[in-house]
């Protein structure tokens, strides 16, 4: 449906640059004949990329008098971050909250996502801590960004304090934060991450593996490193080939040349 309407949709976004005020309402009046609101409009740009034409149909929309709703408030956000424009998305934040979408946790998530893209971090945080109830995705966006970042302290509260909640944190948001450390050159916690994912009853799989061994490496842990191996090959992890470049690259750091040589082996027997 989105394709079918798209050069009429277009036509009146154009309209908005150029056109004159009769032609403007001329192009309007045609796609609200087609059962098309002004809201709608921004979904389908949304949804198609076209982010120009959502700020513009946007700006349309607020001279003519309408509120945005829970459903335009988020869809914009979204486009300022894929625009990179930071200050009009910080101006939409203000006007969620005037016009009382402080405590919508649908708007509040695509704020907080994206001022975690623009590496806002205290921006975040304070959204962060005013959604009512926030999930599994938003929280690990957040924790993930920064331990990417290497500021272990503030990873670990909010790690304990998204738990206090009652968000129950997946493997997804356990793999974040491994990688996340490992990135930021806190192997040590990279490492103390897995251990601790692993006690928590969590399986690791091959994203977890293949993100904490470099920190293996980079900390010569090769007795780990081999336990970690002994995993690998009682999971059946072996065929994954980020977890077999990232154990050829441990057993290097760790100057195990058998071991490493082992691989190798145990490579060719899975061809």
């Amino acid at each position: 449906m989105a394709r079918l309407v798209l050069p009429m949709l277009e036509n009146f976004s154009h309209c908005l640059c150029s056109a004159t005020k009769a032609s403007l309402s001329q192009a309007h009046a045609h796609i609200l004949k087609n059962g098309i609101s002004l809201p709608e409009t921004i979904q389908i740009f949304s949804k198609l990329d076209h982010f120009g034409h959502v700020i513009r149909v946007f700006s349309y929309m607020l001279t003519q008098g309408i509120v945005p709703d829970s459903r335009v408030f988020p869809t914009v956000i979204k486009t300022c971050a894929a625009l990179s424009a930071l200050q009009t998305g910080k101006q939409m934040h203000c006007f969620a909250l005037v016009s009382g979408f402080g405590l919508d946790s649908v708007v509040m998530s695509s704020l907080l996502h994206m001022y975690v893209q623009f590496d806002r971090l205290k921006d975040a945080r304070n959204v962060f801590d005013r959604l009512p109830q926030p999930g599994v995705v938003t929280s690990s966006a957040l924790i993930s960004r920064f331990a990417r970042k290497g500021r272990v302290k503030e990873t670990m509260e909010l790690f304990n304090q998204t738990r206090h909640l009652g968000v129950e944190l997946n493997l997804v948001s356990w793999n974040g934060m491994i990688s996340g450390f490992n990135r930021s050159g806190s192997y040590l916690d990279a490492v103390l991450m897995f251990r601790n994912m692993h006690l928590e009853g969590l399986k690791p799989d091959g994203t977890s593996v293949s993100s904490v061994l470099p920190a293996v490496g980079d900390l010569e842990m090769p007795l780990m490193g081999i336990q970690i191996h002994c995993y690998v090959i009682k999971q059946g992890l072996g065929p994954d080939k980020f977890v077999v470049s990232a154990l050829i690259d441990m057993y290097g750091k760790c100057a195990c040349a058998s071991e490493m040589s082992g691989v190798f082996d145990e490579m060719d027997e899975t061809v």
